[in-house]
């Protein structure tokens, strides 16, 4: 049952992902971690107001965290994918042996030479 998942595209890629740039896996997969911890965090930071709203304290550091976190969760979202492309791009291809990036993937290398510069 273990080397089934291990046989998985989705271990091949996390095994692969720190090979093909470990800066960009770093981030990928830290974009990643902070945008699953997101959505507790709003849901603490609105309890911490719904708190401070019924013992009649103040609302403006409660405020702002809720404010803060649901920024970072609307700009996060979109953000996630985009240390995917290069990555993406530096991981070699199937069918690709010698690891040389194919018309499809011009692009993505252009774009990794660029971030590696």
């Amino acid at each position: 049952m273990i080397e089934r998942l291990y046989l998985r595209n989705e271990w091949k890629f996390a095994g692969v992902l720190p090979q093909a740039d470990r800066a960009l896996a770093v981030a990928w997969w830290t974009l990643l971690l902070v945008r699953g911890l997101l959505p507790a965090l709003f849901a603490i930071a609105m309890g911490g107001l719904v708190g401070a709203v019924e013992r009649g304290g103040g609302l403006a550091a409660p405020l702002g965290v809720v404010g803060v976190v649901f920024v970072l969760l609307q700009v996060l979202s979109p953000m996630r994918t985009t240390p995917s492309a290069p990555i993406s791009g530096a991981v070699p291809q199937r069918g690709c042996t010698t690891g040389s990036p194919s018309r499809a993937s011009g692009r993505r290398a252009w774009v990794i030479s660029r971030t590696r510069s």
